[in-house]
């Protein structure tokens, strides 16, 4: 019997992916595509003009909630290409999209997918940066990393990655985008070989398909990610901050990012800057929550203990606890001001249409609303309160 017989095999461990020799004769190129609100609707543009003989794999993260979904569907009905959900340690197979399925990180590991449940990156899982960092390491130059619509940035440092290991940029026109923060971003900070409507990328990918890229030999330098964050060889390549972990409390240390800020925890959690005051602006708005309702919640006792002690006859004990209540009623005021905020501006009056001639004779004078600022709108809300 030969040695190993009957051993169960698995889909390759990173350290084993990266001992393989890649599949250079599938495909020459490795398309990634990363992209969150207004994304659907660029891709089912692109996807619709490919042909169907497209020489070359298609991987996408799309940020979406946790539910079921019907993007491989949908983009399957788009176009001419068969779309389906990654699964892991399936091989990457030309003429083929995969979608990172809901709540995982869809990562390239050589001629491989792995499906990775790991710390969000920028609040998202699946989340656009592992996807182009991955496939930037093991396919290097052969790699075309697209940016289409969405908010905040997320995808910019991995698309720095992309272009760091020899690889292909392209970015979504930012004009032509629903939402232009991630493909501004991307223009922004990362060196972009095309930036073009969606309508004109879909040429783009083909003629790049087509094109034969060499496979360079130097060994790709390794970075602080998802496989990596644990391994204390990279702990050089970081910087600790005053900063702590949106998600977690922990420290959080600044990676090596050139133009680009990028920043990760402990545990794994990355960010960049704009996911990282998102993550601020979510934090304080949660405690702020949190105080609002300890006081709403001190009110009840104070008024409850200050009623007890009218009815025991205890006046003064009464009107100690009757003022912490007012005291805390106020400060619950000036929290929930916070939150709620002003009342939202109202619309300027359209100009009015010039008056009809039966009008002018009749004296009906035209009507014009009364345009409430915002701030007086609060100083009202602030009246009525003090008057109750």
């Amino acid at each position: 019997m030969k040695r190993g017989a009957g051993k169960a095999t698995g889909p390759p461990s990173p350290k084993q992916a990266k001992r393989r020799p890649l599949a250079r004769e599938k495909f020459s190129r490795l398309f990634v595509v990363g992209g969150s609100a207004g994304s659907i609707e660029a891709l089912s543009t692109i996807l619709s003009a490919l042909p169907s003989d497209f020489p070359a794999p298609i991987l996408i993260v799309i940020h979406r909630s946790t539910g079921p979904s019907v993007l491989p569907a949908l983009f399957t009905r788009a176009g001419r290409l068969k779309a389906t959900h990654a699964t892991d340690g399936e091989l990457i197979r030309p003429g083929h999209i995969y979608l990172a399925p809901p709540d995982y990180h869809l990562l390239v590991v050589g001629e491989r997918m792995r499906l990775h449940r790991g710390p969000r990156e920028n609040h998202q899982r699946p989340a656009v940066d592992p996807l182009f960092r991955t496939a930037a390491r093991f396919y290097g130059p052969r790699v075309v990393g697209v940016i289409l619509s969405g908010a905040l940035d997320c995808g910019t440092y991995g698309l720095l990655s992309v272009k760091r290991h020899g690889g292909t940029s392209v970015v979504q026109d930012p004009a032509d985008a629903l939402v232009s923060s991630m493909p501004l971003s991307a223009v922004q900070h990362v060196p972009i070989d095309f930036t073009l409507p969606a309508a004109d990328l879909a040429a783009l990918l083909d003629g790049l398909a087509r094109t034969s890229v060499a496979m360079t030999t130097k060994p790709a330098e390794p970075e602080l990610d998802v496989e990596t964050a644990a391994d204390p060889t990279h702990q050089e390549r970081r910087r600790l901050t005053a900063y702590v972990c949106p998600d977690c409390s922990g420290p959080l240390y600044e990676v090596e990012g050139g133009t680009v800020l990028h920043f990760r925890c402990r545990t794994g959690h990355a960010f960049s800057i704009e996911g990282l005051l998102d993550g601020k602006e979510n934090a304080i708005e949660t405690a702020l929550w949190v105080a609002l309702n300890a006081l709403d919640e001190k009110v009840l006792l104070c008024q409850r203990l200050g009623k007890r002690a009218r009815e025991n006859r205890h006046a003064t004990t009464a009107e100690r606890w009757e003022e912490q209540a007012r005291e805390n009623e106020q400060m619950a005021a000036v929290i929930r001001e916070l939150l709620v905020g002003a009342a939202p501006p109202v619309p300027l009056p359209a100009k009015p249409a010039e008056p009809l001639a039966s009008e002018i004779e009749s004296g009906i004078p035209d009507e014009v609303p009364e345009v409430v600022p915002p701030q007086a709108a609060v100083r009202e809300r602030r009246k009525v309160r003090r008057s109750r």
